[in-house]
């Protein structure tokens, strides 16, 4: 009988793929990363390459001089809401297209939104293609 040392195996571990899962991590974080944009730098925002054109829309135009549109219709800022909800057909649910100018005080399409927003419809801002 032969009760000598036996010979343990040394148990390996194959990390050669590792190396490929590591650099495709890495390459997926820079490349998200790169993504996310600040919300505080190159704000130029009234052009874009997407047209997005919904089924119903209800076009809400705001000139330079403040003057509010409702489908080319005068109306006061005031009497917007009443207009809006005179022109939706009850079965369809509407778009509203805010078209307002570039030069406009940000405050007067904060208005329009929100009159838009207190009536639960979709809204888009319309810009211009590049």
């Amino acid at each position: 009988m032969n009760f000598g040392k036996r010979q343990r195996e040394k148990g390996e571990i194959y990390i050669a793929s590792l190396n490929d899962i590591m650099f495709f991590l890495l390459l997926f974080f820079l490349i998200a990363s790169s993504l996310v944009k600040s919300n505080g730098l190159n704000l130029n925002l009234p052009s874009a390459n997407a047209q997005v054109v919904p089924d119903k829309t209800i076009d809400v135009s705001i000139t330079k001089d403040m003057q509010y549109y409702v489908n080319k219709n005068p109306v006061s800022l005031e009497m917007l809401a009443s207009t809006l909800q005179s022109e939706i057909d009850p079965n369809q649910s509407p778009t509203i297209v805010i078209r307002a100018d570039r030069n406009l005080p940000l405050e007067q399409v904060v208005q329009v939104m929100s009159i838009v927003k207190g009536m639960n419809l979709k809204m888009v801002l319309a810009t211009e293609p590049n």
